[in-house]
């Protein structure tokens, strides 16, 4: 029998954390939510949840660590490009002591300890759940693997349906941006005012701080905007 927690108490209390998951959609939001669970479930001094885009990686923490947390953004960002190529949950006793890890800054010496679990996407490791030091312990336990893998899996679901729901948010937002410049520029009364609309959305559909039109007459002459 797995030792998933020190009380039943504490193991509904996980179950009720993680089922509330669904109730947020923002990405931040939802990574921060997932970090706090992480740090009370598996009695850690800090947790961080790392999810890798075509920025970066993009962070989300619970507790307080802000040099830990500023060298995963810096110089140690090379332990999390190796940590996510790991199939498998690894705990690390002391981080000082290893090469590949001894470059995360630490608050304190009582963040020594770490337990680092995939998040994964379709097979893939799309992000990671990092919890530093064990709280009246010296290393995370077998039963706290349990619980943080129980938690990945179900914070990739939550995060891709995040995803999806961003997606479709933004096709919506998009969909009604066209609709609605199609229909002012058929109500324009003349060419300057179809222009002045046009660079309006195209404003707010690349989220841009200028834009220009390029306009070609028939005989080939070109005029700015």
């Amino acid at each position: 029998i797995f030792e998933v927690a020190n009380t039943s108490e504490t193991l509904a209390t996980f179950i009720q954390s993680i089922s509330s998951f669904s109730n947020v959609q923002e990405m931040g939001s939802l990574m921060e939510r997932i970090a706090s669970v992480a740090l009370s479930t598996l009695n850690g001094s800090f947790a961080v949840v790392a999810k890798r885009s075509q920025r970066g990686w993009l962070l989300r923490s619970s507790g307080k660590a802000p040099l830990l947390l500023h060298s995963l953004h810096n110089s140690a960002a090379q332990f999390l490009e190796e940590a996510i190529r790991s199939p498998y949950t690894f705990r690390m006793r002391d981080l000082r002591k290893d090469r590949r890890s001894a470059i995360i800054r630490l608050d304190s010496t009582t963040l020594s300890s770490l337990l680092a679990c995939p998040i994964q996407t379709n097979g893939q490791n799309t992000g990671l759940i990092l919890v530093f030091g064990k709280q009246e312990g010296d290393a995370f336990l077998d039963s706290d693997v349990f619980l943080a893998e129980l938690l990945a899996s179900n914070a990739a679901r939550n995060l891709e349906s995040c995803v999806l729901n961003q997606e479709l948010r933004t096709n919506l937002e998009t969909t009604q941006l066209l609709y609605g410049l199609s229909l002012e520029i058929s109500l324009a009364e003349d060419l300057n005012q179809a222009v002045h609309v046009i660079a309006e959305t195209a404003l707010k559909l690349m989220q841009a701080r200028s834009c220009g039109l390029v306009l070609v007459r028939n005989d080939g002459r070109k005029e700015t905007a």
